[in-house]
């Protein structure tokens, strides 16, 4: 009916509903950028910031990691990862830096060294499965192993 549901930033008292069209719309570049914080951001917005096509719903990532699980265990980069906890040969925690609504999230990874070319390598859950870790095996030939590059993202 001409209104949207508004808040300031700070504001205790609530959401307000002001006449809509008070707002800029932020381009796709702003969008994609992730800088603006004054413009309105619409659901098409929303989709081509993630860069997403088509009209399946968008999941986003809500951590990932990518670390080097040989000696020293060693984060190269990641999201919402404060660290990883080396547990034994081919285990690790990977601690959330802010926790999951749930434990009902989903995971992939990928494990391999730099140059190798063998097969056969997996990632698999391994113990803690919470809000705030996931402990993963790193697998090579049904034996754990710790390998140069270890990925993992996760989706909820």
């Amino acid at each position: 009916n001409g209104y949207m549901l508004t808040a300031q930033s700070g504001d205790t008292g609530g959401l307000t509903w002001a006449e809509a069209g008070g707002g800029t719309i932020a381009s796709t570049a702003e969008a994609e950028a992730g800088t603006n914080n004054t413009n309105l951001i619409t659901p098409l917005r929303m989709r081509e910031g993630f860069n997403a096509s088509g009209t399946a719903p968008v999941y986003a990532c809500r951590a990932w990691v990518n670390f080097n699980g040989q000696g020293t265990v060693a984060i190269r980069e990641s999201g919402n990862v404060s660290s990883i906890t080396d547990i034994a040969v081919g285990r690790f925690g990977i601690n959330f830096a802010v926790a999951m609504p749930d434990a009902n999230y989903a995971f992939s990874g990928s494990t391999g060294n730099l140059g190798a070319t063998a097969a056969a390598r997996a990632v698999n859950p391994d113990g803690t499965y919470s809000t705030t870790r996931l402990d993963i095996r790193t697998i090579y030939t049904s034996t754990s192993i710790d390998d140069e590059v270890i990925n993992v993202v996760i989706f909820r």
